[in-house]
């Protein structure tokens, strides 16, 4: 039996998770046809599988929002049933596709245990990682939800970490949400080339239904890195997240560098001692 090509996007909600996840569909991934419907915080599509959804939510309705030790919980009862109904339903909506993959914000916070299924399964696992500046993720957050700053800057912080930390060693891709705006055929050929995505579809065709998807309204804020830099309510360690990043981005060899992978733990261990004992559940 021929392995399954996975792709999972990662990253903190605002962030072009949305957009992403119907790029790489364009490309030929199943999502799935249980996906959750458009509304006025995302009139283009959440792109989210709505059984997934709903399953990691009470994931983390029972660990705790912030609780991303799975050490901790990968024996709880509870856990056990909720993660059974996840294998029983990827295997009925995916085990015929060639390739499929699934987006959720949450699933940085869940990565241990998705890595636990996919392990078992004939699997080839991809991670594309979307970042934004932080700056745009808040004000983003705050004008479709009304988000408060101090969670929206924690959640951004966290899922951005987990999501290099977790997929450390792993065939992965970092995308910077105003770098896909400006160009996206140019990233569309990188990540079906990089993950050796084939479709019989020709190019141009792709490409053509990518443009008509893609909008500049898409984007409502867009700040400068000195812009960010002025910023006094967001914290020093957020900025220069961004920035290794944004380098990251820009620089494949460096994103697997051991110099890399020393600065993620770093930014995680920062955040264990910043928001220790400081949970919003």
């Amino acid at each position: 039996m021929n392995k399954s090509k996975v792709i999972c996007i990662l990253g903190s909600g605002r962030t072009g998770t949305s957009l992403m996840a119907k790029t790489i569909n364009i490309m030929g991934v199943n999502l799935g046809d249980n996906l959750i419907e458009a509304d006025q915080t995302n009139p283009k599509g959440f792109w989210e599988d709505a059984e997934i959804v709903k399953i990691h939510r009470q994931l983390l309705s029972r660990i705790g929002r912030f609780n991303y030790y799975a050490s901790k919980w990968e024996n709880d009862p509870v856990v056990i049933e909720r993660k059974n109904e996840l294998i029983n339903y990827i295997d009925d909506q995916f085990n015929n596709s060639n390739i499929w993959g699934w987006k959720d914000p949450k699933t940085s916070q869940l990565l241990d245990l998705w890595k636990g299924i996919l392990k078992k399964r004939n699997t080839e696992v991809y991670y594309i990682i979307m970042i934004r500046n932080p700056n745009d993720v808040l004000n983003s957050f705050d004008r479709a939800y009304g988000t408060q700053k101090e969670l929206s800057l924690k959640l951004w912080y966290l899922r951005t970490i987990l999501s290099l930390l977790k997929t450390s060693g792993e065939k992965r891709i970092v995308v910077d949400y105003n770098d896909f705006i400006e160009n996206s055929l140019y990233y569309f050929d990188r990540i079906m080339n990089q993950f050796n995505i084939s479709n019989k579809e020709s190019k141009v065709s792709l490409h053509s239904k990518l443009r008509d998807f893609i909008s500049p309204n898409l984007r409502h804020s867009k700040t400068t890195l000195n812009e960010l830099n002025s910023n006094s309510d967001i914290p020093i360690e957020h900025k220069n997240l961004y920035k290794l990043l944004k380098r990251a981005s820009h620089q494949p060899k460096f994103l697997e560098s051991e110099s890399f992978e020393r600065k993620i733990k770093e930014h995680f261990n920062n955040y264990e001692i910043k928001y220790k004992g400081n949970d919003f559940n």
